[in-house]
């Protein structure tokens, strides 16, 4: 998730880097939350320091956090976006090319999962920097989405 998003970090200005920013900080205030069981003294002083006492005046006195099961249809639609992208970079290692070179064009085949995709274009195009992405719902790439077999892609460096 980290990788995907990071170029909308530095690229998005407004209501998208704002909603980045609120998931990061939500993720690292439960990451602290569980980890001050176990390092209770360099939990508090990030607490201290990133969230300045609030909601708690203590790190240690947080409720234990809970899963949010409202986001369920949204995590399954990240783990589609993320194992496509992975996929592609391990092509990418297995070809040769450093992680972070450009791809001119890529052609991912998606049946069922094409929606998906087509939702998170804009994370794949940045994560992977694509020039020319295309999404398509029939059709036979080359590779393979391991985890998602259904799932296939062309891609040109």
């Amino acid at each position: 998730y980290l990788e995907a998003i990071k170029h909308r970090l530095s690229t998005s200005d407004g209501e998208d880097k704002a909603a980045v920013q609120s998931v990061l900080r939500t993720v690292f205030l439960k990451l602290l939350q569980m980890l001050s069981v176990f390092t209770p003294h360099i939990c508090e002083e990030l607490y201290a320091r990133l969230f300045d006492g609030k909601p708690w005046r203590s790190i240690t006195i947080s409720p234990w956090p809970s899963a949010e099961h409202r986001y369920d249809e949204d995590v399954k639609k990240g783990e589609v976006l993320m194992e496509t992208i992975a996929s592609i970079r391990r092509i990418k290692h297995d070809l040769k090319l450093p992680l972070n070179a450009p791809l001119s064009k890529v052609k991912i085949y998606a049946g069922e999962y094409c929606d998906i995709l087509k939702e998170g274009e804009s994370d794949i195009k940045g994560t992977l920097k694509i020039a020319e992405l295309t999404i398509a719902r029939e059709g036979r790439g080359k590779y393979v989405v391991e985890e998602y077999p259904q799932i296939s892609y062309d891609l040109e460096a």
